[in-house]
Order: structure tokens, then sequence, then C-alpha cells
């Protein structure tokens, strides 16, 4: 294994080899997700770091932009915009030249919530954009969905309202054919927003009441009381 910044932890053989069937995994073209969690100074970068490291030795195409995407969403979580953006422009560069249009699409929208979170919106729009663009190469409907409510958000964030509008009628749309009954719920909250910026006050609490109708089954309290106080604003 090449040496990573901070070398490999000792002391963590167990966390290492989850991460190296992770990486396998990934290797061989295949999903999922790693969750880290634990208090602050546990050493949960120099986990991330190894297996980056472990990555890069492996010279599998996958699992390098797996190991760069895991970082730089860890550092996006951290609040570390700067060095998320280069460890998902890294993993963008591996997709692009690996010719893996899905991962590639999946990437750059990562890196345009984290383009958004900095604070610089534009930015933010052109990277969603280009992920909308590859996604509707893929056809991989939920990606694409997800993609244009983000683009819808942050067109609301700005003011863009007609433009928000338009993202997210698509996004719903399209989880409205898959059927994903709590995504659409978020997606009519979205829209209830834009909704009212727009003055449209009927649409709005038609959303609103559509997002409670799903979310009292399914227990969902955050979503059902933001729900129920912007209802009661309008």
């Amino acid at each position: 294994m090449s040496p990573t910044r901070y070398g490999r932890p000792s002391g963590r053989e167990d966390e290492l080899r989850r991460l190296e069937e992770h990486l396998g995994r990934a290797g061989d073209g295949k999903g999922g997700t790693l969750l880290l969690t634990g208090e602050p100074g546990i050493g949960k970068t120099r986990l991330v770091d190894a297996f980056c490291g472990m990555a890069e030795a492996s010279g599998e195409p996958g699992a390098i932009v797996r190991a760069f995407e895991l970082l730089g969403n860890y550092l996006h979580q951290r609040g570390l915009y700067k060095d998320a953006s280069e460890m998902l422009q890294k993993a963008a560069a591996q997709s692009e030249k690996a010719g893996d249009i899905l991962a590639l699409a999946r990437t750059i929208a990562n890196l345009g919530m984290v383009v958004s979170d900095s604070g610089d919106l534009d930015g933010s729009v052109a990277h969603l954009k280009r992920a909308v663009a590859l996604l509707r190469r893929t056809g991989s409907v939920g990606p694409l969905a997800s993609t244009l409510g983000n683009l819808g958000y942050t067109y609301a964030v700005m003011g863009r309202n007609e433009d928000a509008l338009r993202y997210q009628m698509e996004s719903l749309a399209l989880r409205e054919k898959a059927g994903r009954h709590d995504a659409t719920a978020w997606c009519h909250y979205d829209l209830s927003i834009v909704h009212e910026n727009l003055g449209n006050f009927a649409e709005a609490e038609a959303s609103l009441r559509h997002c409670l109708s799903v979310w009292n089954p399914l227990a969902e309290p955050m979503g059902y009381a933001s729900a129920e106080t912007m209802l009661a604003s309008i």
C-alpha cells in the first residue's frame, strides 16, 4: 500500500478491514455507502485518508473515484469547502478519464452542493446544470430527479423563482413516476416555498397539504412540523 499523509492508523484493524472490503466492492463496480461517525479527535480523518491511500495503491479507477468522493463528502460535512471541492474535482477527473458518465454526474452534483454551501450560488448552478445534462444521457431517473430538485432549490435561494419552479416541477414529475412518496413530499415542500414567493398561495397550500397527507402516516416529525408551520403562515 502506498503511504498516506498520516500513515496507516494503528489499532484500527477492524475499521481498515471494512474499508478494504468496501474498496474491493468499489473496484468491482458495486455501489455502497460508508458512514463515519464519532466524537471529534478519534481519528476519522486518518481513516478516510488511509482509505484514499489504499485506493490509489489499488490502481482501480472505480475505487479511486469512491475514495476521493468519500473524502470530499467528509470534508464537506466538516465545513472545509475548499478541500472538499479539491477532492471531488479529483474524483470527477478520474471518472471522466474512465468514461464513467454516471459516476462523473454524481460527483459533479455533489460538487455543486459543496460550492453552494460555500456561498458561490452561480458556481453551484453551473455544476448542477452539467450534472443534469450528464444524467439525462444515463437515463438514471432517481439521481436526475434529486439533482433537478437541488438545482430548483438553488435557484429559489437566488430569487430566480420562475427557474426554480421549472426545475422543481420536472423533479416532481420524475419522482411521482417512480412512486417515491416521501421524496415526492419533500419536492412538494420545496415547491410550496417557490409558489409562495411567486404569490401562488393556493398552489403553495395544495403542496403543503400533500406533504402533510404523506408525512402523517410515515411519522415524519420534522417534515410534518415544518409543513404545518408554513401552512399556518400562508
